[in-house]
């Protein structure tokens, strides 16, 4: 995603936005031909930019965010992110509540499993469509924080781009770094848990065949730049309650009806709450931090 303010190399406002600006930078024989999407595709796949076999972003244009809008989305987003935290902490203490929530019984069990740390999802992702003068939300991925890999480098491209130089000439523009973040919010909540491993090791579990597994490697490089190992990894299914042996914190990107154990790591990741129980009780009893 990139970020602009709407003033140009002379210090004057632009008569025109700067979506007009970037179309007017198409040339027929460059940016709009055949070759130059040949080129941009390749890129996006040397860069794991993918999704499942075709290129993640058929567009000749980035996302462009006034500093208006993305104060706006940083504002609600923060506030969601307060209620949501709030709504956990008063669902574990009021059943009334808990009960309009309508989870499983088995559901109920794996939520009541304290995590070690006061932060009831340190990842997740809000999906919202950005109105003239509103956010209208879509969804809550509590879960996964999926799609940062992807716009960092995207990002990372469009602004290697020729015309994004000459896009500078008239306006500012800048893009968010995204993983980084995320790897900060990951080792607290991995420090308020106690754990004193450096660095730890991520494990990223899903099954191997989903269409955004690429970004589970873009995200192992970015978090291996700062000597935090990763291993993307399919799952396996865990046969006894056993704590691991190794420190580990996790992103879980899919809540599947399964408990996974990879050599030594141990992620909960769906509904066999009983197991998962005796399992976080136990890692926590007996892990060496």
């Amino acid at each position: 995603m990139s970020d602009q303010t709407s003033t140009s190399a002379g210090g004057t406002a632009p008569t025109d936005t700067p979506i007009e600006a970037w179309h007017e930078l198409l040339r027929p024989d460059v940016e709009l031909s055949a070759p130059f999407w040949e080129d941009l595709s390749t890129r996006m796949r040397d860069a794991r930019l993918t999704f499942g076999s075709r290129p993640l972003c058929p567009f000749l244009r980035p996302f462009f965010l006034t500093e208006a809008d993305a104060h706006r989305v940083r504002y609600v987003a923060e506030a969601m992110a307060v209620f949501g935290e709030r709504v956990v902490q008063a669902a574990l203490a009021q059943p009334p509540l808990l009960r309009d929530l309508r989870l499983t019984p088995d559901e109920e069990r794996l939520v009541r499993i304290a995590p070690g740390y006061r932060t009831a999802s340190t990842a997740s992702r809000l999906d919202a469509f950005l109105l003239p003068g509103s956010l209208k939300f879509a969804e809550y991925n509590a879960e996964s924080p999926a799609g940062l890999g992807y716009s960092e480098t995207m990002a990372e491209i469009f602004d290697a781009l020729p015309i994004m130089n000459r896009f500078r000439d008239r306006w500012q523009a800048r893009f968010y770094r995204l993983c980084d973040a995320m790897l900060d919010a990951l080792l607290a909540s991995y420090k308020e848990w106690g754990g004193r491993a450096q660095p730890p090791t991520i494990l990223i579990t899903d099954w191997r065949e989903v269409p955004t597994w690429s970004e589970f490697e873009i995200l192992r490089d970015r978090f291996s730049t700062r000597r935090v190992p990763v291993s993307p990894s399919m799952v396996f299914r865990i046969t006894a309650g056993r704590p691991a042996m190794k420190p580990i914190m996790m992103m879980v990107r899919s809540l599947r009806p399964k408990i996974t154990r990879n050599s030594g790591y141990i992620s909960t990741v769906g509904a066999d709450a009983m197991a998962a129980t005796q399992v976080s009780v136990a890692s926590r009893s007996s892990l060496t931090r």
